[in-house]
């Protein structure tokens, strides 16, 4: 079948997601091609889904981690066109709604008060458990006159075990207790493409839907003036077609298909659609050619990046994807930055670099917004440093001093660091970025820049706790030659009071005493030790993570974060290097019947250890996450280490900087932010949702799915 469109230009692109653009929780081939030509010809699209569980920040990071990149405004679901419908007839009325944070988020961005007596409108939506008690409500609500609107006439939704009853199966169930035929508003439906086109300001004339089915997909396309086409990538087939009175425009083998006709629509603002076969030397591999796409690291759901010089006026920690209710204030941060500041072994620059906090953004009231959290932490410092790290140039006779015979000399903090320090970033740095000094280098490799890495990891511990119930420990493991046994007790959430008033937060007391001679005795030779810290993450869900893609890999995120705090050297999951050395049958974590003696989180198995350290396959298992990063002693020695003066090539030995003997107490509390960062983001990309009671709830929906699973008893024996 061949349809000509030479006369019809088209501009605006609608699609379905589900069918055309994945299938499940992977990308169908084509896809992110397409989208991709979208966005480089600058077209006005939408992603249509008549899903509305999901708010279109759930559903773009569904689209992202099948490598599908499309911003939230750019998708359009049916509690979205549900609540801009009902906002045009009757705007700031009351409703009653059946429905997860997609419809609830969509009704009050548009100004309905969600209500459960006295209201306008019942409406229903798709829910993973829908109640009785609600639904109860909803007939005596619509018997007493309120309006019955559903967001769409689904009778059926997919699950791994089967079917599940959705939006249409339950509205029947209402009409047959009340008589009252409910008003749907998503597909097929052509109302849903046009509040769509109307998002975007497109005419029907001069936009095209795609869709994988014909009762829904290609129906409403027509009823609204808008050309259509099926891709057999859905649940239409291709025999299917003659049994409907109308015909879509033309009929494609899937989405990759229809990449050419963008581009050809951009050149000639006409599109010739036709059926497009296959050849056999051209794989479905998602490009035209057969090559495969290039890799993409699937995008985060919280960015956090941090500005800023040792001694420069302050540092700046920079939060994107918070959601909105955290509760935190500015003493909260405080607080975190006075932890960083403990252990036995620290120099003398923490009793002088004290940390001045200012939020200037994203807080309100002891509540994030939602909006970026902008977070300064200024160095009080900085008045002695001012000339030298001025951003701005700076007169000469500012940075030089008479040295008393009459010539002039740099001042101290000015002189050319040109003696690069072994196993810092000194001369790495210098090489790379063309510095003929280390002071450019040094003053951002500083260890200093983690206390712009702890305030955010204080804001995403919170996010954690609050929305998960997931809390958070560090502590030391070793320092020096002195470690906790193998068999010690691990520490937990209550022990946090005990393990900060520690002198090296070591919750074994004897060897933490035993840690405090080693740092002495360290001191005394004038030299530096390093060690091993641990984070315990308590409550953490299963399901965080994936074993889909390498960079999806949680053991993998967490492993990154560790390596990246100064001075780690090495990283661990769990038992770790001690399981390589283990036969297999005392290597795993053995998993019990619901019955059995071991316990995890709800929603899983219990078993009978935690080698793995709650991680299997890059993804939470409900047991405790254990992980730990090794400290390198510190790179400023005292007894200064050999080195190379890089402005004449003479041997001499290294620049001194004031440093500690031990900085491995601090270190865990570092370890423990960069963790929360991490899981902070594993869980917005498992659960979505803006807000905390959003993530709640959708997490309590995934359990409850989870417990449907691990919640079976087998038979009692004959």
């Amino acid at each position: 079948m061949t349809a000509t469109l030479d006369d019809h230009p088209i501009h605006s692109w609608l699609t379905d997601m589900d069918g055309v653009l994945v299938h499940e929780e992977a990308a169908l081939p084509g896809a992110a091609e397409f989208i991709s030509a979208l966005q480089q010809y600058g077209r006005r699209f939408l992603v249509l889904t008549n899903n509305s569980i999901f708010t279109p920040r759930d559903l773009r990071a569904r689209l992202s981690r099948s490598g599908i990149d499309i911003p939230e405004e750019s998708i359009w679901t049916s509690a979205l066109a549900t609540a801009r419908f009902l906002a045009e007839q009757q705007p700031g009325a009351a409703a009653y709604v059946i429905g997860e944070a997609g419809l609830t988020s969509a009704m009050h961005e548009e100004g309905f008060i969600l209500a459960d007596s006295d209201v306008d409108f019942v409406v229903l939506g798709e829910t993973r458990t829908y109640s009785f008690e609600a639904i109860t409500r909803a007939i005596r609500l619509i018997t007493g006159g309120a309006k019955f609107i559903a967001t769409n006439p689904d009778v059926s939704g997919p699950s791994a075990e089967g079917p599940l009853p959705a939006t249409g199966a339950v509205a029947a169930m209402i009409t047959a207790a009340t008589g009252t035929q409910p008003y749907y508003v998503g597909k097929p439906n052509p109302l849903m493409m046009r509040t769509a086109l109307n998002r975007i300001g497109a005419h029907s004339e001069t936009s095209i839907m795609i869709g994988d089915r014909m009762d829904t997909d290609v129906k409403s396309g027509l009823e609204a003036g808008m050309r259509s086409v099926l891709v057999l990538t859905g649940s239409t087939r291709a025999e299917e077609i003659t049994q409907y009175p109308y015909r879509p425009t033309a009929v494609l083998d899937g989405i990759a298909d229809v990449v050419p006709l963008v581009e050809r629509c951009t050149a000639t603002e006409s599109v010739e659609l036709g059926r497009t076969e296959r050849s056999a030397d051209s794989p479905r591999s998602g490009r035209r050619d057969g090559a495969p796409a290039p890799h993409e690291r699937i995008e985060v759901m919280l960015r956090w990046l941090t500005a800023g010089e040792s001694h420069g006026p302050s540092l700046i920690s920079l939060l994107d994807g918070i959601p909105a209710g955290i509760e935190l204030t500015s003493d909260d941060l405080k607080a975190a930055l006075a932890r960083r500041r403990l252990g036995h072994g620290r120099g003398s620059r923490q009793k002088f670099e004290q940390d001045v906090l200012t939020i200037h953004g994203g807080l309100r009231h002891g509540r994030t917004l939602g909006s970026p959290l902008a977070i300064e932490v200024a160095n009080s410092e900085w008045p002695k440093w001012e000339k030298v790290m001025s951003a701005d140039p700076v007169p000469r006779e500012d940075l030089v001093i008479d040295a008393g015979t009459g010539d002039e000399r740099e001042i101290a903090r000015n002189r050319a660091l040109s003696r690069p320090r072994p196993g810092h970033a000194d001369l790495s740095g210098m090489l790379k970025y063309g510095f003929d000094e280390a002071r450019p280098i040094l003053e951002r490799a500083s260890a200093r820049e983690t206390a712009a890495r702890v305030v955010a990891g204080r804001v995403a511990a919170a996010l954690l706790e609050q929305a998960a119930g997931i809390r958070l420990v560090s502590h030391t493991l070793q320092v020096g030659a002195v470690r906790v046994p193998e068999d010690a007790e691990l520490p937990t959430p209550e022990d946090v009071a005990a393990l900060d008033a520690d002198p090296l937060r070591c919750f074994h007391r004897e060897t933490s005493a035993a840690m405090v001679d080693e740092v002495d005795a360290a001191k005394s030779d004038g030299d530096t030790l390093g060690g091993v810290v641990e984070v315990l993450a308590y409550g953490a869900p299963v399901g965080l993570g994936s074993h889909i893609q390498w960079d999806r890999r949680l053991d993998g995120q967490l492993a990154q974060a560790i390596m990246s705090i100064q001075a780690m050297k090495g990283v661990e999951i769990g038992d770790g290097f001690a399981t390589a050395g283990r036969r297999g049958s005392a290597a795993h974590d053995e998993i019990l019947a619901v019955d059995g003696s071991a316990g995890g989180t709800s929603g899983t198995f219990p078993r009978v250890s935690n080698r793995a350290g709650g991680l299997e396959g890059g993804i939470t298992n409900g047991q405790v996450i254990r992980v730990r990063g090794a400290l390198k002693p510190i790179s400023t020695v005292p007894r200064a280490l050999r080195t190379v003066d890089v402005s004449t090539g003479e041997q001499t030995t290294a620049n001194h900087q004031r440093s500690d003997t031990c900085a491995v107490a601090p270190a865990a509390v570092i370890a423990e932010a960069v963790v929360a960062l991490t899981l902070a983001d594993a869980l917005l990309e498992k659960t979505g949702g803006d807000s905390v009671a959003e993530i709640r709830a959708h997490l309590e929906g995934t359990q409850a799915l989870q417990s449907a699973l691990t919640d079976r008893r087998p038979d009692p024996a004959p």
